[in-house]
């Protein structure tokens, strides 16, 4: 078992944001209380950028930086509100719900999330075991684990990402089998032959957008918590399309007159030239119940996407002042897919710890001096 020390680039929050604002040189406003978004301060006006998970740690309000610490001989690293050891045969994942203590029958690679582990492997036949410290029950499909403890949010949340051969990704399956009460068996399923599969294991945190896939050789299988989509097609999981929908509710402080401009920003595991369509639906869906098989549409198409580094970038304006106004923000909300009909471009969902979805909004005015 060893630390993963580069899988893409490592994420780095004020990285991200030096790119993505096209200045290493801003000013960052430290009356931010709101987890999930960095706020910079202009002559007349905010730019802040919301992340689809929280950033900054709930024990030091500091941001997170992936990073492991060596510890009298082992890795320890700190996660928004999880802390991860890594010992000789295991790693365990805790906070002040519970623990979870994972090990594996195959030499591996892992690198720090925001909440948890990713981890690299070079065998599909890869074993992983979870030994949950804390009673619960498996929600599961072919995607993900999540175990859930009484009738709170998940403790954690188990998510094949995506195998690898020569440049090419794609989609992974997981099997999952409960042993007794409180341990399950995760074991790999992929149609071709690989060089490296990827998957990662978080403790949950709420999420700032709401979003599910759904695929159309997967009719009735709901992916609230899957953690990637592959926008377009593919042999294994046939056409995929992406809902999303903004949590009004952490863009606090900010009033519907004030909005310049928003983007919404996806990352992609791999760039391409193809372009994202976005439409708006202004009929509510679940995203706990949306399936192909009762998935909903709309004809109105919004914008198209530019690509911006490893993001597809898609205007929002529109729908944020829209959402900021309404009474009910269940009421506009998201479709994307991909606009060409050959391949794919494989996304990350707001639900994914490595590479986090971004919501940018250019305000005038400050949102901090009660004068909206």
């Amino acid at each position: 078992m060893k630390p993963l020390i580069n899988f893409f680039d490592r994420l780095n929050i004020k990285d991200i944001i030096s790119k993505l604002y096209g200045n290493n040189q801003f000013n960052i406003d430290l009356r931010n209380r709101n987890p999930y978004r960095i706020v910079l301060k202009e002559e007349k006006c905010m730019d802040i950028f919301y992340f689809s998970s929280p950033i900054f740690s709930y024990k030091s309000g500091k941001l997170v930086c992936c990073n492991w610490v060596g510890n009298n001989g082992k890795f320890v690293f700190e996660g928004v509100n999880a802390f991860l050891n890594i010992d000789r045969n295991s790693i365990i994942l805790e906070n002040q719900i519970g623990s979870c203590i994972v090990s594996f029958n195959k030499d591996i690679n892992i690198a720090p999330t925001l909440n948890g582990i990713l981890v690299e492997s070079k065998f599909v036949d890869i074993e992983v075991k979870l030994y949950f410290r804390l009673s619960g029950r498996a929600i599961y499909n072919s995607s993900f684990l999540a175990y859930v403890s009484e009738n709170l949010p998940p403790f954690l949340v188990f998510n094949s990402l995506f195998a690898k051969k020569n440049d090419e990704l794609f989609p992974v399956e997981i099997i999952c089998n409960q042993i007794d009460d409180n341990t399950f068996k995760i074991n790999f399923h992929t149609d071709r032959k690989i060089e490296k599969l990827y998957f990662d294991i978080n403790l949950y945190l709420s999420k700032l957008i709401f979003d599910t896939t759904v695929s159309s050789k997967k009719k009735n299988e709901n992916n609230i918590y899957g953690e990637i989509a592959f926008l377009g097609s593919t042999d294994l999981c046939g056409k995929e399309w992406l809902y999303a929908r903004f949590n009004a509710m952490k863009l606090e402080n900010i009033q519907a007159q004030q909005v310049l401009k928003a983007y919404y920003y996806i990352p992609c595991f791999i760039q391409n030239n193809k372009k994202l369509k976005l439409n708006v639906l202004t009929t509510p869906w679940c995203s706990f119940g949306t399936t192909w098989e009762n998935k909903i549409e709309t004809e109105q198409l919004i914008s198209y996407s530019e690509n911006i580094y490893n993001y597809k970038r898609l205007e929002v304006t529109n729908v944020i002042k829209g959402i900021l106004k309404e009474k009910d923000s269940r009421n506009l909300s998201l479709l994307i897919k991909q606009d060409s009909n050959i391949g794919n471009t494989i996304v990350a969902t707001g639900d994914n710890y490595i590479n986090p979805q971004i919501l940018r909004i250019k305000i005038k005015g400050d949102i901090f001096d009660g004068n909206n």
